[in-house]
């Protein structure tokens, strides 16, 4: 997927729901993998990605959400994000959880 780097844990083919689980400031998607696997195993019917913020931080110690101009700095990649792994699994915003 271009855009923003994720982490991809559970269903990898064919889920029945999209799981999309942002990290906050100073991390990466990664940095939350093992709280998000109590969710894999209890969601084992769904996808679970979770994407690192495009913008470093200013003091060099993770990523953030936000730009210099807010969350609208990462919004559009956020939906295009949400857009291409919803269509690789053949998912609406209905089968979604953010």
């Amino acid at each position: 997927m271009n855009g923003l780097q994720d982490l991809v844990l559970g269903l990898k083919e064919a889920p029945a729901y999209l799981v999309v689980v942002l990290h906050g400031w100073g991390a990466e998607g990664k940095d939350i993998a093992q709280f998000a696997e109590i969710f894999v195993r209890i969601m084992p019917f769904a996808a679970f990605h979770l994407p690192t913020a495009p913008f470093p931080c200013d003091d060099g110690r993770g990523f953030d959400w936000l730009g210099e101009n807010g969350v609208r700095s990462s919004a559009l990649l956020l939906d295009d994000f949400l857009d291409r792994a919803m269509a690789k699994y053949g998912l609406d915003e209905s089968k979604t959880i953010l």
